[in-house]
């Protein structure tokens, strides 16, 4: 199965996590963080109208959101340098693969 090409999972800070949510007194902050927290990780933009508690959360999300980008694109490119060392080393990425003939209609 080829990768979908996007980000789809973030890994959570905990320090970072824990920081931010000691820091969210009232109902409305914690839930204008989780807000925040969820459009940062997806990209989403922050407008300079939220509030604090929405910015300081986005701030924490576009930082999970960057790492879990940056781990993606080194996995891919080490994905692709072992394709092709496969293929250089075997002439197929997957050598040890069997096709299989389709059945004869000859009966």
């Amino acid at each position: 199965m080829a990768s979908s090409g996007r980000t789809y999972f973030v890994m959570a800070n905990l320090d970072e996590l824990n920081t931010l949510a000691i820091s969210l007194r009232s109902e409305e902050d914690r839930a204008s963080a989780f807000g925040g927290l969820i459009s940062g990780c997806n990209a989403l933009r922050c407008a300079t109208t939220e509030p604090d508690a929405f910015k300081r959360a986005w701030e924490v999300g576009v930082t999970w959101r960057a790492k879990a980008e940056e781990d993606r694109a080194k996995a891919s490119k080490a994905g692709h340098a072992s394709v092709a060392a496969r293929k250089k080393k075997h002439g197929s990425a997957q050598p040890g693969r069997t096709t299989f003939e389709q059945p004869s209609n000859d009966d």
